[in-house]
């Protein structure tokens, strides 16, 4: 029988599936998925902040989404696999963006969480991750293609200040809310918001197979 957790984020996922498929490519070009287990309620609690900022800005349930918060469920594994996750870096936020100029490429950024909760923080190796998808790439193929690049942002050059322990999660939001609002001031823009939601759609896809795939066997 599936658990409460299983059977939430698999109804969350079909949702969000078609809200990224309905046509809303006026909303920002920034999507942001939390994927926690029930223990993590600090990372519990920087969705929420995330939340309420995404939300003045005017953006919807597919610009948004939270996977385990009940426990980590088959959905939550499922994307991580998808995103190419290793196996302990829950909790962790994926950011999708790009270039807003013309277009020509995605982002999709995955950066560490605080583990455990105020009163029982738990250890972790901070990252932050960047991958650059060309956009052609992603609309002519479900898996994306190549990356153009990918950058360990975290990393310290020669003689410079070492990795952290964590992340100033405040200063991940400021720079979410910076492409938020040059988005908004370009409109969308709706090529970049189509190609954002392919992946994101082709991600979905992707994770509910292997949830049938699961349920199959």
């Amino acid at each position: 029988m599936p658990s409460r957790a299983d059977t939430h984020d698999l109804d969350k996922l079909k949702r969000w599936q078609r809200d990224l498929e309905a046509d809303a490519l006026e909303s920002p070009a920034v999507y942001a998925i939390f994927l926690v287990s029930e223990r993590d309620t600090v990372a519990h609690d920087t969705f929420r902040i995330f939340r309420d900022s995404f939300e003045a800005r005017g953006t919807g349930f597919a610009n948004l989404v939270i996977f385990g918060q009940h426990g980590v469920s088959a959905t939550a594994l499922a994307m991580q696999v998808e995103l190419a996750l290793p196996a302990d870096s829950l909790p962790v936020l994926a950011l999708f963006g790009g270039d807003t100029e013309d277009g020509e490429y995605i982002t999709m950024d995955l950066v560490s969480l605080n583990r455990g909760s105020e009163a029982e923080p738990e250890p972790r190796s901070a990252f932050w991750t960047s991958t650059m998808l060309w956009s052609n790439e992603v609309m002519n193929n479900p898996s994306s293609g190549e990356p153009a690049a990918v950058t360990n942002v975290l990393s310290a050059p020669t003689g410079g200040r070492p990795r952290p322990a964590a992340l100033d999660l405040e200063e991940v939001l400021l720079w979410a809310e910076d492409k938020m609002d040059r988005s908004i001031e370009a409109g969308g823009p709706r090529e970049l918001n189509r190609v954002i939601r392919k992946r994101l759609c082709d991600i979905c896809a992707a994770s509910g197979k292997a949830l049938g795939e699961q349920k199959d066997n």
